[in-house]
């Protein structure tokens, strides 16, 4: 035989088999089809802690142990780490926004000592019931007469409480412990 025919030969053998093994060979998966992720609000299980049910200063309060603020508000959804101005002020923001709430500690602290209340927060204070969207006039005869007051804060000190206010409704507050050394409330305090 001519090498130019041994030479067909050989490559007609070639196809020949890649045919037959591509026949045996297993087809790739097809991909699967992409899944929408959809955020789910779920139902709160049995003495889980709702929104609404959050009252500040009684059930949720500066001062108390940390432990229990996140066994009463639940695994957080964020928490951040925020450098102080030396070591001993590093502290930890944990963020609750089906709450709308913030907690913070210093870093090396085991207990709670600020609470941000944001404007979609749905509980209750621990004084006269009041909830965000109260009017002014209701804070006061709640908390009596601030320490001092601005167009838009009214601070109580004494009580660790600053409350918000835009056109005399209540917007958010904050509360820290008296003897915090968040630089924060620092800041917030005149």
């Amino acid at each position: 035989m001519k090498s130019g025919n041994y030479f067909l030969l050989v490559m007609s053998l070639v196809f020949a088999a890649q045919t037959v093994f591509a026949q045996d060979a297993p087809k790739p998966a097809p991909a699967p089809a992409p899944v929408e992720e959809q955020k789910q609000e779920c139902a709160p299980r049995p003495g889980e802690t709702t929104p609404a049910d959050i009252v500040v200063g009684k059930n949720l309060s500066v001062d108390m142990p940390l432990q229990a603020a996140i066994d009463l508000l639940g695994i957080p959804e964020f928490i951040k780490i925020n450098r102080g101005t030396d070591p001993g002020l590093d502290n930890i923001e944990i963020t609750y926004p089906n709450h709308d709430l913030v907690i913070r500690a210093l870093t090396e602290g085991k207990v709670v000592e600020a609470i941000e209340i944001g404007p979609n927060f749905k509980g209750a204070f621990n004084q006269g019931d009041i909830r965000l969207g109260a009017k002014f006039e209701d804070v006061v005869a709640s908390y009596g007469v601030p320490a001092s007051l601005t167009a838009q804060v009214a601070r109580y000190p004494d009580q660790g409480l600053y409350f918000l206010f835009s056109d005399r409704i209540l917007l958010s507050a904050k509360t820290y412990s008296k003897n915090t050394r968040l630089l924060d409330a620092r800041l917030m305090n005149p």
